[in-house]
């Protein structure tokens, strides 16, 4: 194929149209939150939504939501879905709404009735049991219910009962005469 050439084979047309091809499937492959230019990644926002249904959790620690991409829970593969419905309903941008709107966000998303109602209520589940329970950081604990971790002894006398401060008296009813 030359410049002045008018004509162009069938071959030289295939190669000039693959890669304008090839461009056009790779665009459409683009996730939309990228497409649509969402200022927020889902790692945000699941972090924006742990410190959420967590209050008082550090929205730095990764402890929620590694619980939400941990490879033994199958709940990693519905994170993406569980953020993007969390960004709509916050109005496009779940980590910079206030706290009312991320409570809203979740809300309406929990209340769904749908697949996403049950995404978002495990979601919830998970990041709650993962934070409170310090499943990631045994040493560290949580501090938010007082649990200290592995990182300092409990006196014997904190972490059982003593039965003789517990003791409850049964006294047997008088026989009738």
């Amino acid at each position: 194929m030359s410049p002045r050439d008018p004509t162009t084979s069938r071959r030289d047309l295939l190669r000039l149209m693959g890669p304008v091809c090839a461009g056009l499937a790779a665009a459409g492959c683009v996730p939309r939150s990228v497409r649509h230019g969402l200022r927020s990644s889902v790692e945000d926002t699941l972090r924006a939504f742990g410190a959420t249904v967590v209050p008082g959790a550090d929205p730095v620690a990764a402890d929620g939501i590694r619980a939400l991409w941990d490879p033994e829970l199958p709940f990693g593969r519905y994170a993406g879905l569980l953020a993007r419905a969390l960004d709509r309903r916050a109005g496009g941008d779940f980590v910079a709404a206030d706290e009312a709107t991320r409570v809203a966000a979740i809300d309406a998303a929990g209340a769904d009735g749908g697949i996403t109602a049950q995404i978002t209520q495990a979601g919830i589940f998970i990041a709650q049991v993962a934070v409170l329970s310090g499943a990631y950081d045994d040493a560290h604990g949580c501090p938010l219910i007082d649990f200290h971790g592995t990182s300092e002894p409990i006196e014997l006398a904190a972490q059982s009962y003593r039965p003789d401060e517990l003791a409850v008296t049964y006294t047997a009813p008088s026989a009738p005469p």
